[in-house]
């Protein structure tokens, strides 16, 4: 892949990211010998306004990450467009992005299977060469060597509208949150029976435990290893944009019975709130108490960033989602309401993904008035489909299928069981929506006959998601 990319200024690429390089640039996975430059480059293009200075924080990132010490990346994650100078000697960044492998879990019904996700970050370009399809050109690159490493999808976060014409669709919750004014902390009281403390290595084991039992009441979660939770811990840059800590909620006896994973820093005027991405207790502890306890906390974090008072702090969120076990027990405790997004979600090959997640599709048949059903499900996307074939409740097959939807017969053979426009499937596959929803908010998309329905329901039920991401 790396010497493809060295021998070609054009890609030839695939799903509408076509080549447009024009003359004068080059494309090429990064090296080592870029890390000052690429470190600059991003620290320069990724600010929060366009007067800004350059942001140190998104440097670090970028060094962190070109630099090997999040486990398993590699310079050649990054792939950047050069513009070469007349000489061909002297050249500069003109463009560039990131790839961040990781495992993703996805889970329901008892069953659960991991795959591979590349997730996409630090999408960047100098404004004098913006306009010219260079990260168009990246983007058709990028999916190249993401499927090389066997990576089933891709995922990035980002601006509106934009990456959907790259192949990608918002498809996957990322979760809504609940948060208070740091002011408020002060009329809570005590923090009572409970303590937080910076983890420490020795914590690792519990904290791993407890990340994947809450992994379990979601359908799409992030999976980490022993060493990516040590990375987690103290592996980062700690002045990193996005720097986070893990820190143990204990007993005043010193018997462990949470934790939480939480923004290291404010970093005003991009960032000027404590955010909370996971939240976890121990059976037989109180949920209340202990939120009471990681606020006091958490405002003293906040409040030790702010350099004496110079900097902003005005907030303390937990993004956590709707559903968490928080929100339901303690929501005047944290009374404003945080919107959630959605991730940017492009699938390599449908058929392929359906295959794989047979394990849970078919947990899912199990559990249901259908169980050991056989027959075709017929999906189209009007211009492709897909066929999945059951045999007594097991997914025998899922294969490209090509649905004929200028016929006016209306039967399955020509236009599915259920047809559905352009890449919204994706939402109903990730559980982001249920299939009302769907049929309600796009009106060509048709189901046929209830026995369909029935099956869709039962196999692509909307079911939350927690990803925290590797970063």
């Amino acid at each position: 892949m790396e010497q493809y990319l060295l021998e070609r200024n054009i890609l030839d690429v695939p799903s509408g990211c076509e080549p447009s390089i024009e003359k004068g640039f080059g494309l090429r996975p990064a090296a080592l010998s870029d890390r000052q430059a690429l470190v600059e480059f991003n620290s320069r293009v990724h600010h929060s306004r366009e007067d800004a200075p350059p942001d140190e924080g998104i440097g670090f990132w970028t060094d962190d990450l070109i630099s090997g010490a999040l486990p398993g990346s590699a310079p050649g994650d990054f792939l950047l467009v050069e513009r070469n100078g007349p000489d061909q000697a002297v050249s500069c960044i003109a463009a560039s992005l990131c790839l961040i492998s990781q495992r993703w879990t996805y889970a329901d019904a008892g069953a659960s299977v991991d795959f591979g996700v590349g997730r996409i970050e630090l999408v960047g370009s100098d404004p004098a060469y913006r306009g010219r399809g260079l990260v168009r050109a990246l983007f058709g690159a990028v999916h190249q060597l993401s499927r090389g490493k066997g990576e089933m999808l891709q995922a990035i976060s980002g601006i509106p509208y934009f990456y959907r014409q790259f192949g990608y669709e918002r498809a996957l919750e990322m979760p809504a949150g609940r948060g208070c004014h740091p002011a408020r902390v002060l009329s809570l009281g005590e923090p009572g029976v409970y303590r937080v403390r910076p983890a420490e290595p020795a914590d690792l084991a519990f904290i791993r435990e407890s990340a994947e039992r809450m992994a379990r009441r979601y359908l799409v979660s992030c999976r980490r290893g022993p060493e990516l939770w040590r990375y987690e811990l103290d592996g980062r840059n700690r002045a990193s944009f996005i720097a986070s800590r893990l820190a143990v909620i204990e007993t005043e006896d010193g018997v462990r019975a949470g934790f939480m994973a939480h923004s290291a820093a404010v970093n005003p005027p991009r960032n000027t709130s404590i955010s909370v991405e996971l939240f976890e207790m121990e059976s037989g502890h109180s949920w209340t108490q202990a939120a009471q306890a990681a606020l006091h906390y958490l405002r003293k974090v906040g409040e030790a960033s702010t350099r004496g008072g110079k900097a902003r702090f005005d907030g303390i969120h937990f993004w956590l989602g709707e559903t968490h076990p928080l929100f339901q027990v303690a929501p005047s405790m944290l009374p404003e309401v945080l919107e959630g997004g959605c991730w940017y979600i492009r699938v390599e090959e449908l058929p392929a993904m359906l295959a794989h997640l047979a394990p849970v599709l078919e947990a899912r048949l199990a559990g249901s008035i259908l169980a050991g059903y056989s027959g075709d499900l017929l999906l189209s996307f009007y211009r492709s489909g897909v066929r999945m074939a059951f045999r007594d409740g097991r997914l025998s097959a899922a294969v490209p299928w090509q649905p004929q939807p200028s016929r006016r017969d209306y039967t399955p053979d020509a236009h599915g069981h259920a047809g559905f426009p352009d890449l919204v499937f994706l939402k109903l596959l990730f559980g982001y929506r249920s299939l009302s929803e769907l049929l309600y908010a796009f009106p060509d998309i048709k189901v046929h006959g209830d026995e369909p329905r029935a099956l869709l329901e039962i196999l692509f039920p909307k079911r939350p998601s927690l990803v925290w991401p590797l970063a």
